[in-house]
C-alpha cells in the first residue's frame, strides 16, 4: 500500500541521514576527508516541484509567487497533497490566471496551504479527518492503492497514485486542486 511504502522510505531516509552524521564524525575525528555526496539527499516540497519541472512548474511557480518556499522548508513533519500541472490546467476558465494576479497572492497562498497537513502519512489514518494548516478538515481515504483527499468546502476529490518522501514529511502528487468553494466564488 502506498502509505506503508513511503512511510518506509521516510524510516530509511531519517536512519540513513543519522547514518551519515556518524560517518562524517567519524571521518572528522580521524583527520579524513568528509566526501561531498554520502548518498541521496531528500527535498523540501519546493526543491522537489523545482527538480520535476516537466510535472510540477506551476506549482513551483505557485510557491515563488506566494513567498511559500521557507515556510514547506520547516521543520515538519509535513504531509502535503502536491498537485500536478494537469490539476492546474484543468481550473475552469480563468481561474489560474486570476490566482496568479498580485491581488490575489492571499487567496493563492490559502489555496496552497489548503493541501498541507502538520502531520506524517501515518499519522494521517485511512478515513479519518485530520485538519490540514488551514484548519480545514481533510478526509482521507484508500481503495485498490489510490488516494482520495477530501478537503471541507472544496466541491472536488483529489486522487494520488503516488508520492515521494521530502525531507520534512512526504509529498502525494495530485491531479485536482483542493479550491475552497468561497475562493472560487471570489475569483
Amino acid at each position: 500500500d502506498i502509505v506503508k511504502k513511503i512511510d518506509l522510505v521516510f524510516v530509511i531516509n531519517k536512519l540513513s541521514a543519522l547514518a551519515k552524521e556518524v560517518m562524517k564524525k567519524k571521518l572528522k575525528d580521524a583527520g579524513r576527508e568528509i566526501p561531498q555526496q554520502l548518498g541521496p539527499v531528500l527535498l523540501n516540497m519546493y526543491e522537489l516541484a523545482k527538480s520535476k519541472e516537466k510535472e510540477f512548474s506551476h506549482l513551483a511557480f505557485a510557491i515563488e509567487t506566494t513567498e511559500l518556499a521557507e515556510d514547506l522548508d520547516g521543520r515538519g513533519p509535513f504531509t502535503i497533497f502536491a498537485p500536478n500541472n494537469n490539476a492546474f490546467n484543468a481550473l475552469p476558465g480563468n481561474v489560474w490566471s486570476k490566482l496568479l494576479n498580485p491581488e490575489n497572492k492571499p487567496l493563492l497562498r490559502k489555496v496552497l496551504m489548503n493541501h498541507v497537513v502538520e502531520a506524517r502519512c501515518n499519522e494521517v489514518k485511512k478515513g479519518e479527518k485530520t485538519k490540514n494548516v488551514q484548519g480545514n478538515d481533510i478526509k482521507v481515504s484508500i481503495t485498490e492503492g489510490k488516494m482520495s483527499i477530501r478537503a471541507e468546502s472544496v466541491s472536488t476529490t483529489a486522487t494520488s497514485t503516488s508520492g515521494e518522501t521530502l525531507c520534512n514529511g512526504v509529498a502525494y502528487f495530485t491531479d485536482q486542486l483542493l479550491i475552497p468553494d468561497d475562493i472560487l466564488a471570489k475569483l
